[in-house]
């Protein structure tokens, strides 16, 4: 596990970089009274900037899903995977070799996931190869409802998302599947080809230090992110996830 003291919190200053604090303290002051919307602060510019600043530092970030028990597992021992169209029929094959999909709901996912539509053909498709991560925590304050179907239907969007209406039949069983799982991660933002970040993390930075009330965003990482930068996994039950009080509990 990296060291605790290179981690940081976006919404935690006492665990920004010295060198990166004092930047943002600048640039702070430069957007002070300028506007109250995190994504509308004129800093997007400093974006290479404030990655650079980030070298040698782990930012932690969330991927919200729902997971089986080996899947869990997996994660733990061997980290987190782009998603792709491998990943996908893994988790369909295995979920029916233990027991969890019959023969006709492996058939059935495995003829509707995202990787059957003409969207994934395409040079752009905004999920291949990518993890879909938010932060900081308090999103799950704010934008509680944005991760409401992540965490309930197993699978992820691009298994369920053909399902998740059909409340009785193949979108309610995969409700029973699995439990909420908040998959903590570290990431590496030093290298600036490997992510996709709204708004910048200049943005998010000098918004926290602002102390708007709207400082969360998503990121699109390009990476699979390995074992060691699995921080851990909250679950219900967990003081780190039902502090959320208005996160799914089943």
């Amino acid at each position: 596990m990296p060291n605790t003291s290179r981690i940081v919190d976006l919404d935690n200053p006492g665990t920004w970089p010295t060198v990166l604090a004092g930047r943002v303290r600048e640039l702070t002051e430069e957007a002070r009274g300028t506007t109250d919307c995190t994504g509308d602060l004129a800093v997007e510019q400093y974006e290479d900037e404030v990655c650079g600043l980030l070298d040698g530092y782990l930012v932690r970030a969330f991927h919200c899903t729902r997971l089986l028990e080996h899947e869990a597992a997996n994660i733990q021992a061997h980290g987190l995977r782009t998603l792709s169209p491998a990943l996908v029929q893994t988790r369909l094959t295995e979920a029916r070799d233990y027991g969890y999909l019959t023969e006709a709901d492996h058939t059935k996912l495995s003829e509707t996931h995202h990787f059957t539509t003409q969207a994934s053909c395409k040079a752009n498709d905004p999920r291949r190869d990518q993890i879909c991560l938010a932060l900081p925590a308090g999103v799950f304050d704010s934008e509680a409802h944005s991760f409401h179907l992540l965490l309930s239907c197993w699978g992820g969007e691009a298994i369920y998302w053909a399902h998740a209406d059909d409340d009785e039949g193949l979108g309610g069983k995969l409700r029973t599947l699995g439990r909420p799982t908040i998959i903590v991660t570290l990431l590496d933002f030093s290298g600036l080809a490997q992510h996709d970040t709204g708004p910048t993390l200049a943005n998010l930075f000098v918004g926290a230090a602002l102390g708007l009330a709207d400082v969360h965003g998503g990121v699109d990482y390009f990476n699979s992110i390995p074992a060691d930068r699995i921080d851990r996994l909250l679950h219900p039950g967990d003081a780190d996830y039902d502090r959320h009080l208005e996160l799914p509990q089943h």
